[in-house]
C-alpha cells in the first residue's frame, strides 16, 4: 500500500503575541500556506496533533482562519484527523469546544481516546455521535488521543492493550498524540517518558506528537515536526513546520519522512556586550551599529527581535532608558517588534562570579536558594525547586487541577520518603 499525508502540529491561530494584529495574521498566514502546500503535493490526509487554536475561548476571526484552510482542503478532498490540545480544550467539563464544532460541521475528524464514562476506550469513531478514538482512512489507521497531561503514560499503556486484544486490521498505523517527550526541553510540562510510547511500538508505525514547539524524531517511528510560527524567543532558533509522510508498506522503512519549514515571520536575537560603554549614550550607539549590522538586506518582512544586554556596566543600570533603545533597535532592525533585556552586571559585582544562565538555568537557582533558606527543606532543596518549576509549568500550559494536584501528590510522597530517610540516618544509635 502506498500513500501520503502530511503532519501539523500546534498551528495555534488566534495568537495575538505582542498584542500585535501582524502576529495575528502570521499565524494564520503559516496554517494557509501549509494547507496550500499540502494540497499542491496532493497528499491523501491531513493530520492536526493538537493545538488548533491559542486560546479556549476562540474569537471570530481566528475561526474564520481555521473555516477558510479546512474548507479548501475539503474541496479538495483531504479528509482532516485532529486531536485536542491543551489550549483547544473547552473551558468547562460541559462546554462545547471549537473543535468540536469544526468536527460536526464536516471540516475534519476529532478523535478523543476518553469516552464518556468508560475512560480510555479503542474504539471506531462513529459519525453519528462524533466520538470515538480511530478513523481509518486511505488504508490507514488513525488513533487519537487527546492532551491528559500527566494521566498520558497510562492512557498509552491502556491504549496498547487495548489494541493488542483487538488485533491489527490495518496495514499501516498511526498514534496522534498531543504531547510531548520528555528531555526534549527540560521540565517542560504535558511530557511523556520515551518509556511510556514503547508498548505502542509494535501496533504503530508512526507517532504524530505535538505540544513542543520544535522539532524532533526518535528511532525512526515518533515524529514532531514544531509548531508553524514562533510562540516566544526560547524557541527563536528551533525548526519549526510540517511534515510530509510518504508510505510505502512495502518498503522495510514503510515510511519516508521529509520535513518542510514554515513560511514564518524571522525572528532575531542579539546579545550585546556593553561593558566598554562609559555613558547610556555610548550603550544607544553601541545597540543602534548591532542592530543595523543584523537588519536584513533582502527586503524580506520585517523580523521580530531580542536584544539582551550583557557585560558589566561602568554606570546604574536605572540610568539606562530600555524603552528609548527599544526605538532605537526597531528602527535600525526594520523590526516589526523589539524586547530589550537588560542582563548586564551593575557596579561593583564580579560578572565572572557567574555564568550566563538560561532562564530555565535561572529560575532553578533562585529556587533552590530560596528553599535552602528553609531548614525543613534545605536537604531537598533542588526537589523542592524543580516542584515548584513543574506546577508553574503546568498552570502557564492551562493544565486542570487534577493534573496540578497529582504531580504535586507524587512529588511530594517521594519528598517525604527522602526527609524519613534522612532522618533516620542522622537518629543517634
Amino acid at each position: 500500500m502506498k500513500t501520503s499525508f502530511v503532519h501539523i502540529a500546534d498551528v495555534h491561530l488566534g495568537n495575538r503575541q505582542y498584542g500585535l494584529d501582524e502576529r495575528f495574521d502570521d499565524f494564520g498566514r503559516a496554517f494557509a500556506d501549509a494547507v496550500d502546500r499540502a494540497i499542491d503535493r496532493r497528499v491523501r490526509f491531513v493530520l492536526i496533533a493538537g493545538d488548533l487554536f491559542h486560546r479556549r475561548a476562540v474569537e471570530p476571526l481566528a475561526l474564520r482562519q481555521a473555516l477558510h484552510a479546512l474548507k479548501r482542503l475539503r474541496e479538495a478532498a483531504i479528509p482532516v484527523i485532529a486531536v485536542d490540545g491543551n489550549h483547544d480544550r473547552a473551558l468547562s467539563a460541559d462546554a462545547y469546544p471549537w473543535t468540536r464544532f469544526l468536527s460536526d460541521e464536516g471540516y475534519l475528524t476529532l478523535l478523543d481516546a476518553i469516552q464518556p464514562g468508560q475512560g480510555v476506550r479503542y474504539a471506531p469513531w462513529d459519525p453519528e455521535t462524533g466520538i470515538g478514538s480511530w478513523v481509518d482512512v486511505e488504508g490507514v489507521r488513525v488513533v487519537g488521543q487527546q492532551y491528559l497531561g500527566a494521566s498520558a503514560g497510562a492512557a498509552c499503556a491502556g491504549m496498547a492493550a487495548q489494541m493488542a486484544e483487538a488485533g491489527r486490521r490495518a496495514a499501516y498505523v498511526v498514534f496522534l498524540c498531543h504531547a510531548g517527550l520528555e528531555g526534549v526541553i527540560p521540565s517542560y510540562p504535558g511530557c511523556l517518558p520515551y518509556e511510556a510510547l514503547t508498548p505502542l511500538r509494535q501496533h504503530v508505525d508512526y507517532v504524530a506528537l505535538g505540544h513542543i514547539h520544535r522539532r524532533y524524531a526518535r528511532d525512526g517511528w515518533v515524529y514532531n515536526p514544531g509548531s508553524l510560527e514562533v510562540c516566544g524567543f526560547d524557541e527563536a532558533d528551533a525548526e519549526h513546520g510540517f511534515h510530509v509522510v510518504d508510505v510505502d508498506t512495502a518498503s522495510p522503512e514503510r515510511h519516508r519522512v521529509l520535513y518542510e519549514p514554515a513560511k514564518r515571520r524571522p525572528f532575531v536575537r542579539l546579545r550585546l556586550d556593553v561593558g566598554g560603554c562609559d555613558s547610556p549614550a555610548e550603550v544607544d550607539r553601541a545597540v543602534e551599529r548591532a542592530a543595523a549590522a543584523a537588519a536584513r538586506a533582502d527586503g524580506g518582512a520585517s523580523p521580530v527581535a531580542e536584544v539582551a544586554l550583557t557585560g558589566q556596566l561602568r554606570f546604574r543600570a536605572a540610568e539606562l532608558d530600555l524603552r528609548a533603545l527599544e526605538a532605537v533597535a526597531r528602527q535600525a532592525l526594520g523590526a516589526l517588534h523589539v524586547e530589550m533585556r537588560c542582563h548586564a552586571a551593575i557596579p561593583g559585582v564580579d560578572p565572572d562570579e557567574y555564568r550566563e544562565f538560561s532562564r530555565d538555568e535561572l529560575e532553578t537557582a533562585v529556587l533552590t536558594a530560596l528553599f535552602g533558606r528553609d531548614e525543613r527543606r534545605r536537604a531537598n532543596a533542588s526537589r523542592w525547586a524543580d516542584l515548584a518549576r513543574g506546577v508553574k509549568d503546568l498552570a502557564l500550559a492551562d493544565a486542570s487541577p487534577e493534573a496540578i494536584a497529582e504531580t504535586v501528590e507524587r512529588a511530594a510522597c517521594g519528598l517525604r520518603a527522602a526527609h524519613t530517610a534522612a532522618a533516620a540516618e542522622q537518629a543517634p544509635c
